[in-house]
């Protein structure tokens, strides 16, 4: 079958006419209508003029699930918005004649079947016109056919779009589910200790860490099939293409492994949704970078398990279609978290072939011969969890019943103690070298002709003395090693990795990040709740000219602050908020502030509770202290209210 898929017109000051419409169109070029609705009356003429103007904006507002057509509707549905009219397989003439009886035309729930006659012989008598009109304007057109994909219409005067599938397959758009209960709603909205609860529930964080975490893999089966629900799905993915520019290669990969090769099928340039969904169904997997940059229930996640971890974490997702695998066996430098959020997905998980224990880089991808039997099988349906420390090789597919969707959080990458001894041995170094004239003096007479690993067999006495010195002078290196200079180092590394972290609808008022007070979200709320679901507590932008020694404050999040020293006369205040959501997409953000007020910083960073500033110690006057705090307010590092916070102690 031929697919046109016909979008439809919103016309100023009336209904939309028609639909969602599909023509199929056999060989014979016999013509069956599906979903049609009659039309209101209107001016021929007028409605051509405005339907050319209005034929770019409304040209996407089609939903298409899988060869199937969204029924009764009064018009084409957005796809940011949930349907929940019954969806039918488009099949052939058979379906059409199967619901509606032979030869009749399928009513629609738009206009009630008690309409007067003498309207539905207007409209009858209205469409008649326009199609005998179209048939004119095609046969004038007949010379430009060039230009059909641009300005070619249906019998009604509508613009046609034509969707291009590989293979002969139809177009795949996902379509809003049905509402259903959300056992995890909301619950990236918890603290970081609950976010983590929540995504290993029912075990406990004490049990992982003591039996799992870096020394084996993970499943946790559940019951509740809504327990990750909002957090991705395929109609999340879709919105994200739709509404942003997203690059092939650097937000999306269309991966593909089939008889033992895998392969990247890239097309280039921008991903639009037609495209990417024709490939998925001719057999690609869909795989997401970085979605938090575009999905703020993921973003929270993100944000949370950062402060948890204490380290950067990730995301990606990966959509994948019925009975196809999109990447080979292979194991990853990160310790990963599978969350199955859509469909099932046949998982295999096996000891590392290479003996490698937590490796600090991802592995090539092996062959199945390779691999010995697995350790673990099993098949993740909706709200199940599988852990997978790092090095163990795993392979998915997903089942011959469902496709598949699951987001991988990832974290700990690099973030070992080989990273941080490359910070603090090299420091140590320097200050050995800088300090003691034994890192300074010269190597041996012509060492070099009897070390290196041509002359191993050379002079053993004077080899064995080289090495003597060499081993006592790297034993004296611990001491002259900064800790915590070191761990300083890895620290701004780690905040310069990170996203920024996702503040709540009030953190972005008290932190004077929302600065338009011009409507209220008293205005918005409802029952308690915010304009964003959250507890209500009217906190509006606090001017930085009205910080008072009163007033009260505290960091937005101590582990998104660092405060080093690099000079004499300053230190600089090193922070994650204004990173960019792509990863090193902004320099590292800093403030300098001079040396004597390093200790009222202090004070402020490591505290996560709220204090006065006249609380604040370690600065000569009260004029000193209202500027520190209105310094980092401006900067957007504080909250800030001039009410008594709950549970706030006064020292």
């Amino acid at each position: 079958f031929h697919v046109e898929l016909l979008s439809s017109i919103k016309m100023r000051g009336q209904k939309p006419i028609g639909g969602v419409q599909l023509k199929v169109e056999d060989a014979g070029g016999k013509n069956e209508k599906l979903n049609g609705q009659n039309n209101s009356k209107y001016q021929q003429k007028k409605l051509k003029k405005k339907q050319k103007k209005r034929r770019k904006q409304h040209s996407s507002n089609v939903i298409v699930d899988n060869g199937e057509f969204a029924d009764q509707h009064d018009e084409a549905i957005p796809l940011q918005k949930k349907s929940k009219k019954k969806m039918e397989p488009l099949n052939s003439q058979v379906t059409m004649q199967k619901k509606h009886g032979k030869g009749k035309k399928p009513q629609t729930s738009s206009h009630k079947q008690s309409s007067e006659a003498e309207d539905d012989e207007s409209v009858e008598d209205n469409i008649e016109a326009l199609e005998a009109n179209a048939e004119e304007d095609n046969t004038n057109n007949d010379d430009d056919e060039d230009d059909v994909e641009e300005d070619e219409e249906d019998e009604e005067g509508r613009p046609v779009i034509k969707a291009t599938i590989p293979s002969g397959k139809s177009m795949y758009i996902p379509v809003s589910a049905p509402s259903t209960p959300n056992d995890g709603e909301e619950k990236w909205n918890g603290s970081p200790a609950e976010v983590f609860q929540w995504m290993i529930h029912p075990m406990s964080p004490e049990e992982f860490f003591k039996t799992y975490w870096e020394k084996k893999p993970l499943l946790i089966k559940r019951k509740g099939k809504y327990h990750y629900k909002g957090l991705f799905s395929k109609e999340i993915e879709d919105s994200i293409v739709r509404q942003n520019y997203l690059k092939y290669g650097t937000n999306i990969d269309l991966a593909r492994y089939e008889s033992g090769h895998r392969t990247t099928e890239n097309p280039s340039g921008r991903v639009t949704s037609n495209v990417m969904w024709a490939m998925y169904e001719d057999g690609c997997s869909i795989r997401m970078l970085n979605p938090h940059t575009y999905h703020k229930p993921a973003w929270k996640c993100v944000s949370a398990l950062s402060e948890y971890f204490g380290c950067m974490v990730g995301t990606n997702t990966y959509t994948t279609p019925i009975l196809s695998q999109g990447f080979a066996p292979h194991y990853d430098d990160i310790e990963a978290f599978l969350l199955q959020v859509e469909g099932e997905k046949y998982w295999r998980v096996y000891d590392n072939p290479e003996g490698d224990e937590l490796p600090r880089t991802s592995s090539r991808n092996f062959d199945q011969s390779e691999l010995g039997p697995p350790i673990l099988e099993t098949v993740l349906t909706p709200g199940d969890l599988l852990y997978l420390p790092r090095g163990f090789v795993h392979q998915g597919v997903s089942t011959e019943t469902s496709d598949s969707v699951h987001i991988t959080m990832s974290t700990y990458q690099l973030f070992d103690w080989g990273q941080y001894l490359s910070k603090l041995v090299p420091r140590a170094l320097q200050t050995a070298m800088s300090e003691s004239a034994e890192f300074r003096k010269g190597l041996p007479l012509n060492c070099l002709d009897y070390m290196g690993v041509s002359k191993s067999e050379m002079d053993e006495k004077k080899r064995e003395k080289f090495k003597k010195t060499a081993t006592r002078l790297v034993s004296q290196l611990a001491e002259y090693m900064s800790l915590d200079a070191a761990a300083d180092d890895v620290a701004l590394d780690n905040l310069h990795n990170n996203v920024p972290p996702a503040l709540s609808y009030n953190q972005e008022k008290m932190s004077g990040r929302i600065r338009d007070s011009s409507s209220s979200c008293c205005d918005q709320k409802k029952k308690g709740k915010s304009k964003r679901g959250e507890e209500h507590q009217c906190e509006m932008p606090l001017l930085a000219n009205t910080i008072t020694v009163d007033t009260f404050f505290k960091v937005i999040s101590t582990r998104a602050v660092r405060l080093v020293s690099e000079s004499e006369t300053s230190v600089s205040l090193y922070h994650s908020l204004d990173n960019g959501m792509w990863y090193h997409k902004e320099e590292r953000q800093s403030i300098d502030f001079p040396i004597e007020f390093a200790d009222a910083l202090e004070q402020i960073v490591n505290d996560n509770n709220f204090m006065q500033v006249c609380d604040i110690d370690g600065l000569e006057d009260e004029n000193m202290q209202v500027d520190l705090v209105t310094s980092l307010y401006d900067a957007g590092l504080l909250l800030v209210t001039q009410t008594e916070p709950p549970g706030y102690n006064r020292q």
